[in-house]
């Protein structure tokens, strides 16, 4: 089989919670590949951490947890699953670890300038912003095609002025991560608003108040955890099993959604 092929087949299979699903119509077009296919599905061929997740604890986690190296990372890894690890409620704290933030200690280094951090740092800088709002490459989670053009409308003048108006002390930093917010399936029903500035208006003055900093929408997972709590009357840890219930729901819906449009693609081939 051509790597062209072996490609459009491997992109057909959608990981549903762990369970690998491809279309049957794949499957009867392969016939003599599925064979083999699933015989290795399930096969642990390999082990790794995961790349921003640490184990917080009271006490030493080795004698609960059991640990191993590889030769790639200098702290001990969990031997147990990341699942299983949630089932003994541990914490886990997911530190996002950027190979960008390196590249450019090194790079001030060699220029003998000060290192960039937020203290020495002018979010308002417009010459930046207009940089930004020109090209995107190389900005975290804006790289797609989808996501640049996205923040390149919410950066628009027209639509910096129409938020101006409600808001006279813009932060773009805070725009850029709203416009980061929405571009997550949750973001779907105010995305288009966003875009244009629009702010909405809740019918609720304390409501209002409370998401005036994201245009009167929900964006932020914190924000739900936050609303459940003063308007709900949730307790936190409460309203943050329902924060997660909602993440698991968008992540299936959105992992549904694409497998019916996959298997569409593929019975418009046949067709054709």
């Amino acid at each position: 089989m051509s790597l062209s092929e072996t490609q459009y087949v491997s992109d057909q299979v959608i990981n549903d919670n762990g369970k690998f699903i491809c279309p049957d119509e794949i499957r009867q077009k392969y016939p003599e590949l599925f064979k083999y296919v699933d015989q290795a599905v399930g096969l642990i061929v390999s082990v790794g951490n995961h790349p921003s997740a640490c184990v917080v604890a009271p006490h030493d986690v080795v004698p609960k947890l059991g640990t191993f190296r590889t030769s790639t990372n200098q702290h001990p890894i969990s031997q147990i699953n990341m699942k299983e690890i949630d089932s003994l409620n541990y914490v886990k704290l997911d530190i996002l670890g950027l190979d960008a933030v390196a590249l450019i200690k090194e790079t001030c280094k060699l220029a003998n300038i000060p290192y960039l951090v937020p203290d020495d740092m002018d979010f308002q800088d417009m010459n930046v912003w207009n940089d930004i709002a020109n090209d995107t490459t190389l900005i975290f989670q804006f790289e797609s095609q989808f996501a640049s053009d996205y923040l390149k409308k919410v950066l628009r003048p027209q639509v910096i002025a129409r938020i101006k108006e409600n808001n006279k002390d813009l932060n773009y930093l805070d725009l850029m991560a709203m416009a980061n917010g929405a571009l997550r399936p949750a973001g779907a029903s105010y995305r288009d608003s966003l875009a244009e500035g629009i702010y909405h208006d809740n019918g609720h003055e304390a409501l209002n108040k409370f998401l005036a900093h994201t245009l009167g929408y929900l964006v932020y997972q914190e924000q739900i955890i936050n609303f459940l709590h003063q308007f709900c009357g949730f307790s936190m840890g409460l309203a943050d099993v329902v924060r997660r219930g909602f993440a698991k729901s968008f992540w299936r819906f959105n992992q549904k959604w694409l497998l019916k449009k996959r298997a569409k693609s593929v019975e418009s081939i046949n067709q054709t």
